[in-house]
């Protein structure tokens, strides 16, 4: 069946189920979009750089000995900060074999309701458990770097599920809002 040219704006307007890229952000959500964005870049070239230094620092009579933690950190904060972004932007890797046929059908915001649904619910059971980690092991310090607690290994997945959860019911809002203003035309 082909598509009219309406259909086809309306969904190259989407990003895969994310109704996020295509609605109107504010000020204040921009700079924030744009801070995380930024933030992540950030912990992505920290990371490269203390990986990069702890190699050559091998052949030094000395060692980086928090290297290792530090950069494991950083690539917590890219995968968990990371994920909410790229639900934000509609940008993780999926199948999108049932995007173009329930669009043809007209069941693509149901698809996408639902998609959103089952990753609200996930996302609030890893934050749940993330947070259950958080308090167990608030006290304990890590043994290569005594000034820092082992819950700042907790901190990352919690923070970005919280994200993540933000965006989805953002996303959510913007399904519905989309779903009434299709029925009332």
């Amino acid at each position: 069946m082909a598509q009219t040219i309406e259909q086809q704006e309306d969904m190259d307007a989407r990003v895969g189920i994310s109704y996020i890229a295509s609605a109107k952000r504010g000020r204040i959500r921009g700079y924030f979009d744009s801070l995380l964005d930024h933030f992540i870049t950030v912990m992505f070239i920290v990371m490269f750089l203390i990986i990069v230094i702890n190699v050559f620092s091998r052949a030094l009579p000395f060692v980086i000995y928090w290297a290792e933690i530090a950069s494991i950190m950083a690539n917590l904060y890219v995968t968990f900060i990371g994920a909410a972004l790229l639900i934000q932007k509609g940008e993780h890797i999926r199948v999108n074999y049932f995007d173009e046929r329930l669009q043809n059908k007209g069941l693509f915001n149901t698809y996408a309701f639902a998609a959103n649904i089952i990753i609200l619910l996930v996302s609030v059971v890893f934050m749940l458990g993330a947070y259950g980690e958080l308090q167990t092991v608030w006290h304990e310090y890590l043994s290569a770097w005594p000034v820092v607690r082992t819950s700042v290994f907790w901190m990352p997945p919690f923070a970005g599920m919280v994200l993540l959860i933000i965006y989805v019911l953002i996303n959510l809002y913007a399904i519905i809002q989309d779903s009434i203003k299709k029925r009332a035309s």
